[in-house]
């Protein structure tokens, strides 16, 4: 499972929040919500978590495709009821914070810009039904930060990075 209580007090620093729900039942799973998040003013917000543990990097990876040859699309294709994409990278102790849209809308628009510039990797994916090959697109995470700048998700003055635990310097 992708999700982890680690990110909880995390959650709790960004928004008001009354309780938080970790999903496991597949259904909600593949509609991209590992986390439920029950505000206190009544409204949800549904999670999808990227946990990296391998590598020290500061990209941020677009899953194109889960399944190449049968053209399984992966986590980031319309239908989803995502509302947040939280990538936490592990070795980093950063986590990024992104609106799944923003997301969505920057994967349609710059896809092709991709693969041009050969930032498409091949993936080994595991499924319940076995392993296939996957694609992946992994993007300096300056380009996407100024993808939000410029969509307005964030102020310049804001950040979608946060150190993870917090410093309590």
């Amino acid at each position: 499972m992708l999700h982890t209580n680690e990110l909880d007090d995390f959650y709790k620093q960004q928004w008001d929040i009354d309780s938080i729900e970790a999903v496991t039942d597949k259904e909600r799973q593949m509609l991209g919500i590992d986390k439920v998040l029950y505000l206190k003013d009544g409204t949800t917000i549904n999670i999808d978590e990227k946990i990296e543990s391998i590598r020290n990097t500061s990209n941020i990876v677009f899953e194109d495709k889960t399944d190449i040859e049968r053209d399984v699309s992966g986590w980031l294709k319309d239908g989803q009821l995502t509302d947040y994409v939280v990538f936490y990278q592990v070795e980093m102790k950063k986590v990024y914070l992104i609106p799944f849209d923003l997301m969505l809308k920057q994967y349609k628009e710059s896809k092709d810009k991709w693969m041009e510039r050969g930032l498409d990797r091949r993936v080994m994916n595991k499924t319940d039904y076995g392993f296939y090959q996957g694609r992946i697109f992994i993007v300096d995470k300056l380009e996407v930060y100024a993808y939000l700048l410029a969509h307005e998700a964030i102020s310049k003055y804001e950040s979608f990075e946060f150190d993870f635990p917090p410093s309590t310097a």
